[in-house]
């Protein structure tokens, strides 16, 4: 920028560089360039499954208006290289003016699926590679890639003929394998915490109340569980069998 600074101070500060150093990218920006990047995924899925990059409002208002406002974008020139290069790859502007004939709508449907097996392929090859993982930077392209796969998987978006093909390739195995991981963590969690009521319940029958040390690992747990009960981060089974024992007074409805 234009200013009021001498030239020996200039040259002072080039001679570090100064002035030679990028701007670091905004998390805002790269924030809004991965929510364009899922709205082109989602495009890539609906053209699969339609044939077209029209949107129906129907379908997906969102995504139909996002795909709109891409189409005045390049029409206004206001556009960048970057998203253009991207949308033209998938062939979304050449829906634009003329209907293309049949056989050549055909032919750009089996291309998205051809990148779509491109991505699969390279999944097997990094899972050969990894020893069987499909763990990715999250921010890598074909992270970005499997990430849009579970979520569209655990929507239901994801047609038949390509859960297979994933299936095949075990590619659920991990996300079937945390998930009854994350069940036998909560039921040993539910079983501790059952243990441990049951401890004060016979204190009770053995001293008559519930009136032990604070600073005991029963006295402890009874606080940690009032917290929870003030806080309502409680369930509520836990919390109807800690009523039931008289140490918490019911919620007003």
């Amino acid at each position: 920028k234009k200013g009021k600074m001498n030239e020996e101070r200039i040259g002072l500060l080039q001679e570090i560089g100064f002035f030679e150093e990028k701007p670091q990218k905004s998390p805002m920006k790269e924030s809004i360039e991965e929510m364009w990047e899922e709205n082109r995924q989602a495009l890539i899925a609906y053209k699969g499954e339609h044939d077209t990059f029209f949107v129906s409002q129907q379908a997906d208002k969102k995504l139909a208006r996002w795909a709109d406002n891409q189409r005045q974008f390049h029409r206004r020139g206001e556009m960048n290289e970057k998203r253009h290069q991207l949308l033209q790859d998938i062939g979304f502007f050449d829906e634009l003016g003329k209907k293309s004939p049949k056989k050549k709508v055909a032919e750009k449907k089996k291309s998205l699926d051809e990148l779509w097996e491109e991505n699969r392929q390279a999944l097997i090859a990094h899972k050969m590679e990894h020893n069987g993982s499909f763990l990715f930077h999250s921010k890598s392209k074909l992270g970005k890639w499997v990430e849009y796969q579970r979520r569209a998987h655990k929507l239901g978006k994801m047609s038949v003929k390509r859960f297979t093909l994933l299936n095949e390739i075990d590619f659920f195995h991990d996300e079937q394998m945390g998930e009854r991981r994350e069940e036998a963590i909560r039921k040993a969690t539910d079983a501790m915490w059952e243990k441990t009521r049951q401890e004060l319940v016979l204190y009770k029958e053995t001293h008559g109340d519930y009136s032990v040390a604070p600073k005991s690992r029963l006295g402890r747990w009874i606080e940690n569980q009032r917290r929870a009960y003030k806080l309502y981060d409680m369930p509520a089974e836990r919390a109807e069998l800690m009523q039931q024992m008289g140490l918490f007074p019911e919620r007003p409805e």
